[in-house]
């Protein structure tokens, strides 16, 4: 099937940008940050690049919006390569998890998070069921997340498991599950335009964070669970 012409590559519909298969600035970007550990740099994907920098590089990317041809070695900055992933994503037209997940998404967090009772607070803000209330909550969400488009869930697979391996790499980025999370969410999760006032944002941005960190964190688990069964083989 051949590709659709491209003239751009931010602030396209994701099934635009590779025939409706997981878009190439993602596996490229996310191969490229891993093989030569850009995560490892402390503050990764919360420190901004130089706006000089941001602008060339988003020209050079507009006009290779599939990468052909754009050495991703030849731009050194760290956080250039974060600040323009997380970019394409909150540029996209709609949001990745689409807005039906972000309202069950907002459902789920005034029924498990509304009850003080519940919930306390982690050492950075982050928020924390006890086990049980969790289990259920991931139970919930799980089958929610699922239930986006094939393209837009293949995306989401590949950038969770790719947030968990920065998570994963804490102790030397000081960016854990919540932290990505509250930097991440906005690109992922929105309500559609005009839809709520400012004060309706807030308290549902804290059930989005809520839900991006726990998903992160369930990957990273999964993720120490394989490495873990590997060393045994």
């Amino acid at each position: 099937c051949q590709l659709k012409k491209l003239k751009q590559l931010f602030g396209v519909p994701i099934t635009d940008l590779n025939n409706y298969q997981v878009p190439t600035i993602v596996t490229k970007m996310i191969a490229h940050i891993q093989w030569y550990r850009l995560h490892h740099t402390p503050g990764f994907y919360r420190k901004e690049p130089a706006t000089t920098k941001k602008k060339e590089f988003t020209k050079v990317l507009n006009r290779d919006p599939r990468l052909q041809k754009t050495d991703l070695k030849q731009w050194k900055d760290p956080h250039l390569i974060s600040n323009t992933l997380k970019r394409f994503f909150r540029e996209l037209p709609d949001p990745l998890l689409g807005y039906p997940v972000y309202e069950s998404i907002v459902k789920l967090g005034k029924e498990f998070l509304g009850d003080p009772k519940k919930i306390q607070k982690g050492g950075k803000g982050s928020m924390i069921l006890d086990q049980q209330q969790r289990q259920l909550y991931l139970t919930r969400l799980v089958p929610i997340l699922n239930s986006i488009p094939k393209p837009n869930k293949e995306t989401w697979e590949k950038l969770v498991f790719h947030l968990a391996v920065v998570a994963q790499s804490v102790k030397k980025n000081n960016m854990d599950a919540y932290n990505l999370s509250t930097i991440w969410t906005p690109c992922l999760l929105r309500a559609p335009e005009n839809t709520e006032s400012h004060v309706e944002y807030l308290r549902n941005l804290n059930s989005c964070i809520f839900a991006i960190q726990l998903a992160i964190e369930e990957q990273l688990r999964q993720n120490r669970e394989c490495t873990e069964g590997q060393q045994e083989v």
